[in-house]
């Protein structure tokens, strides 16, 4: 590679990291970078204008970044000379326009030229004449025009508008565009949507200044979807940089400002899922303080999140679950206490019908299990029957709170089980039965496949066979023969709506075919109802048709693997990626 593209990547390279690390070394190496490029670009060489255009960008972004507005003669010369070497049929000439067009605007704002202004309004009409209506440099011509003294609805002075203008590009989003997009990777598992709207947020971070009103709101959001990205590949950095992003945004609101409430309650959750990760009881005091502030008064007797807002709920639900967090790990009674009086409270706050319900009762659930445990409620660990018998309530009512959404309840109800299973409570029974239920209801509710699959991965595979085998314990034959085949009833349904290419299969290979017959065979068995007396009632012996099912189930799970190990067969039965 010459050494004009060796230095282009590279002070691309280190723009691209001052943008997210804002570390002003790695702005000044990628301006030198872009200066030895133009070098290497004498008047005739064919990118002469895309090394000043290079050049221009991070003079200009240098210049906002570090106020030296007296500067802003450098980049405008090198955009202008860029741009007398691309011609009105140049594919580069409105973006040449636009950044151009920026610059003598931000000039105007520092020194108030009016011959920048006219020549900007040029440019940039022009801009708007040539591109289409929905492009991205339209968008931000259109923006920068409304944005700036040059539009007759503007109410910015020069003043404002030096302090509002974009660095190096303008931003093609909105800021509620910003948020849908955030919102979108709360409901996508796409990695590429996740890596461009963290892009497009830190792009906008460039455009919105610390004394732009959008600018905290942009903060917590890449906050959160920084945090997401973490939780979905584990990358450290990505949650660090969201605590440290939180920090920023909580800066940029004082006490009394409205946004403060929200901005501590980001703090303190990703502190404490940093806990969760690193075990740092300072993460977890801080998120406990950071939390207690949310909800504390002020001294005009006012709070961030008073009775009756909308929010308190939720941070009280918070602040309990980390106070019970750190129980867990230093055994402070006072905690453990406080944590369930929190949650009392965030219940009474809340309507009927709001689903904050089953995961406040969730909540209280694993306090009460923790009191049971624990003994501080009676004279012994284990032997607080009222408190395990609390854990089991609140996991039933949380497990039937509607408005939560069947696949809240159906984790809800599996906790449920798992719980109820270990101490052998009297609701056991009724804790599969109603995780039967929920499960059948959430396969066939959902139409998404990858959904289907990842319920089907995710939750025990077991369920019925275990259900049935509750049933039997509790004497109740004729209900462990409806567990088991709504078990079955259940996978078989979801299988049938899955992929299978059996037919190519059997062409591959005589170990290919072999797999398919085993796997057809086995699919069979798994189908296949109880034998029938000829009243109509069933006959079989519910403890030999457990164990049946489990070897069935073992054994059709191994066929799969086997021939997912085929190649071209890796995503059998699988959703498409």
């Amino acid at each position: 590679m010459d050494t004009l593209a060796l230095r282009t990547d590279a002070g691309h390279r280190l723009l691209a990291r001052y943008r997210r690390m804002q570390n002003s070394r790695d702005l000044d190496q990628s301006i030198e970078h872009f200066k030895h490029a133009s070098d290497h670009c004498p008047m005739d060489h064919p990118c002469r204008s895309a090394a000043l255009f290079n050049l221009a960008n991070v003079e200009f972004l240098s210049c906002q970044a570090e106020g030296r507005h007296l500067d802003l003669d450098i980049p405008i010369s090198l955009f202008q000379d860029a741009l007398d070497l691309r011609p009105s049929d140049h594919p580069d000439r409105a973006i040449t326009q636009l950044h151009l067009g920026i610059a003598m605007l931000s000039r105007f704002a520092k020194r108030g030229f009016q011959t920048d202004a006219g020549a900007a309004e040029e440019l940039l009409n022009e801009v708007l004449d040539v591109c289409h209506a929905n492009s991205h440099i339209h968008r931000a011509a259109l923006l920068a025009i409304e944005t700036s003294a040059l539009h007759p609805a503007a109410s910015t002075d020069a003043h404002d508008l030096g302090q509002e203008w974009p660095a190096a590009s303008m931003l093609p989003l909105s800021p509620d565009q910003l948020a849908d997009q955030a919102k979108w990777c709360l409901r996508t598992d796409d990695p590429h949507v996740l890596d461009k709207v963290i892009s497009l947020h830190y792009d906008a971070l460039e455009y919105y200044n610390a004394m732009h009103p959008c600018r905290g709101q942009l903060l917590v959001n890449l906050s959160i979807i920084l945090s997401i990205r973490f939780e979905r590949r584990g990358n450290a950095e990505d949650l660090d940089q969201s605590i440290a992003l939180a920090r920023e945004a909580l800066a940029l609101c004082p006490v009394g400002h409205p946004y403060r409430s929200s901005s501590l309650n980001n703090l303190a959750v990703q502190l404490s899922i940093r806990f969760d990760h690193r075990g740092n009881a300072e993460d977890l005091d801080q998120a406990i303080a950071l939390q207690r502030e949310a909800l504390a008064s002020r001294p005009v007797a006012l709070a961030l999140h008073p009775v009756g807002h909308t929010d308190r709920s939720k941070s009280l639900n918070n602040l309990a679950n980390q106070l019970s967090t750190r129980f867990d790990h230093r055994g402070n009674a006072e905690d453990l206490t406080e944590s369930r009086e929190n949650l009392r409270s965030a219940l009474n706050l809340l309507t009927q019908h709001d689903p904050l319900r089953l995961t406040v009762h969730a909540s209280l659930a694993t306090v009460y299990l923790s009191f049971h445990r624990s003994g501080l409620d009676s004279t012994g660990p284990g032997e607080d029957t009222d408190s395990l018998n609390a854990a089991m309530h609140h996991f039933r009512t949380a497990a039937n709170v509607v408005p939560g959404g069947l696949l809240g309840r159906l984790r809800a109800s599996l906790r449920w089980v798992r719980h109820a299973d270990q101490h052998r409570h009297s609701t056991e029974l009724e804790a599969y039965g109603t995780s039967m239920q929920l499960m059948d209801a959430y396969m066939s509710a959902t139409a998404s496949v990858s959904s289907r699959h990842s319920a089907m991965k995710d939750f025990p595979r077991t369920l019925a066979v275990d259900a049935a085998s509750c049933a039997l314990r509790s004497g109740d034959v004729c209900r462990a023969v409806e567990l088991l085949e709504q078990g079955r009833t259940i996978i078989w349904t979801q299988m049938t709506r899955l992929r299978t290419p059996l037919d190519t299969l059997q062409t591959h290979s005589e170990h290919a075919a072999a797999l398919m017959k085993r796997f057809r065979d086995l699919s069979s068995l798994l189908d296949r109802p109880p034998a029938s007396h000829a009243d109509g009632t069933q006959s079989v012996d519910v403890e030999a048709a457990d164990v049946r099912y489990r070897r069935l189930v073992e054994d059709w799970n191994g066929a799969v693997e086997e021939i997912r190990k085929i190649e071209g067969f890796s995503r059998f039965l699988l959703p498409p990626v």
